[in-house]
């Protein structure tokens, strides 16, 4: 889950913070390209993206 992986805690809610698909590519260095975000298709890319990115981070760590 991103928002473990990002850290920023809630000490209102008492987790961490759920962080939006924008912050996630960011954080792991996607380009966009020409695709904007919120387009169903732009928004698939970034997600296969970042998933792979924590997959391969938490294979790293292990």
């Amino acid at each position: 889950d991103f928002a473990y992986i990002y850290g920023e805690w809630s000490e209102q809610y008492g987790c961490h913070e759920w962080q939006r698909l924008t912050k996630c590519a960011e954080y792991y260095g996607y380009d966009w390209g020409t695709d904007i975000a919120h387009d169903s298709l732009a928004d698939c890319r970034a997600t296969l993206y970042c998933y792979k990115k924590m997959k391969e981070q938490k294979e790293l760590e292990s």
